[in-house]
């Protein structure tokens, strides 16, 4: 009988879980039905933000596919034989760099931005920053469209890595004297509305414009006497890198005070724009 018991000691059982587990009563599976449900939820999830994703980026390509921006250097390129050659050519490996790129953004800012990314490898085969609206519709884009738009264009004739911007600039509405409300109150009619404290709309309204050009200074300069000096003023600019796959955004804003304001605060947050790009793209590849 020892010997016996010795024999079934070292016997291996080899148990049918799919088996075993269909004799189990149901309510003892509670976990591993959970489990399931979460992977279906989960799953769902993931296919209704892909769809959404998907919506979105054809909302996106047909936004900007109605703007007329055009450059005048791009388009040479474009028309060029040699250009191809000249985009394709190897980074000068002497300086230091390892990879080739090509940039749509103001002539003013690209020295900022070759010497931020100069230091990770990043030549700058060209800049093209003559950008001109080809119709009034191109004044209502967005900066982001705008800046995707450049972004995708260049890549399209050059084949490289783009990293392009835009700059708007805005106002924002004026308070009303509290004189001037309490005779808004009494009507148009009223004699106290041709008073020379009246302030006209224009003078309160907001203003606001996609790009940032000699009508800054010249809407500053008319509002300045008008309006306190603490009125709101926002530059902000968009960053868009694109390289045929990717799209990357990043920003920089400014908020300031309308008797500070002048075209060159421009500077300020294209600076932060270009940092804030350099840093992500940074993340991004590494």
């Amino acid at each position: 009988d020892g010997g016996d018991d010795d024999h079934r000691d070292d016997r291996t059982v080899k148990i049918d879980m799919d088996k075993a587990r269909s004799g189990i009563a149901k309510e003892f599976l509670f976990q591993n039905e959970d489990e399931d449900d979460t992977a279906t939820t989960q799953k769902e999830q993931n296919t209704k933000s892909d769809d959404q994703d998907a919506i979105d980026e054809a909302a996106h390509l047909q936004q900007i596919s109605e703007t007329k921006l055009h450059s005048r250097r791009l388009e040479n390129a474009r028309r060029n034989p040699k250009a191809s050659a000249y985009f394709k050519r190897p980074p000068n490996e002497i300086e230091g760099y390892d990879t080739m790129w090509v940039s749509a953004i103001d002539n003013s800012c690209i020295k900022n931005l070759r010497g931020s990314l100069g230091n990770y490898g990043v030549e700058f085969a060209d800049n093209f920053g003559d950008w001109v609206d080809g119709c009034p519709e191109d004044a209502f884009k967005s900066i982001e469209q705008v800046a995707s738009y450049k972004a995708r264009q260049v890549w399209e004739v050059t084949g490289l890595p783009c990293i392009a911007s835009r700059t708007s600039f805005e106002i924002e509405p004026g308070k009303v004297p509290e004189k001037q409300q309490s005779q808004s109150q009494m009507g148009p009619g009223s004699s106290g509305m041709m008073n020379r404290g009246y302030l006209s709309p224009r003078v309160l309204s907001g203003y606001r414009f996609n790009d940032v050009g000699l009508a800054v200074d010249y809407v500053v300069d008319a509002l300045k006497p008008l309006s306190e000096p603490t009125r709101v003023t926002r530059f902000r600019s968009c960053y868009c890198f694109y390289d045929g796959e990717m799209e990357i955004f990043d920003y920089g804003e400014l908020d300031c005070d309308l008797y500070y304001c002048n075209s060159l605060r421009t500077f300020i947050p294209t600076s932060f724009g270009i940092k804030g790009i350099c840093q992500t793209l940074q993340l991004t590849f590494g």
